[in-house]
């Protein structure tokens, strides 16, 4: 591949990585913050998905 860029992941603590579905983060214009889908309870909307009983995708 032309294009590729090695790169490496790593766990940034239990503030961002839950025991719950996190993915999918996008960091923002000046790399200051960082926003996520994450399937963790909300208090204002603690419903759960139909289909597999987890956490709505709320970002």
């Amino acid at each position: 591949m032309k294009d590729t860029l090695r790169v490496e992941i790593t766990n940034i603590g239990n503030y961002v990585n839950s025991k719950k579905d996190d993915y999918n983060s996008v960091i923002s214009k000046n790399e200051k913050r960082m926003y996520f889908t994450s399937r963790r309870p909300f208090y204002a909307r603690p419903d759960r998905n139909y289909f597999d009983n987890k956490f709505n995708e709320d970002i």
